[in-house]
């Protein structure tokens, strides 16, 4: 399944869906990492082609896992504060 394109956050909320922790936010990326592995996803981008192609690379993680992701229920989200943003659904000010 080929992935158009995906917000930073988008794709963030997702790798927490399938099992990542955010590790750090450094600058404007954010560190996320499970059992060996180590994924820096940065923000405020569209994520599409090779940068996504990379992402999903490094997290090990299939087009049609990160799709299966987007797509899942809301409940049990993360909620998480990045600055102007948050993954919890809600934005800030």
């Amino acid at each position: 399944m080929e992935i158009a394109s995906v917000t930073s956050l988008e794709c963030i909320r997702a790798l927490l869906k399938l099992g990542f922790t955010i590790r750090r936010q450094v600058g404007s990326s954010v560190a996320l990492e499970r059992p060996g592995r180590i994924v820096v996803v940065p923000l405020g981008k569209i994520l599409a082609g090779d940068s996504l192609a990379l992402i999903l690379l490094s997290a090990r993680v299939s087009s049609t896992e990160l799709a299966c992701a987007l797509t899942m229920s809301e409940s049990g989200e993360h909620s998480l504060n990045l600055g102007n943003a948050t993954l919890g659904g809600k934005r800030t000010a």
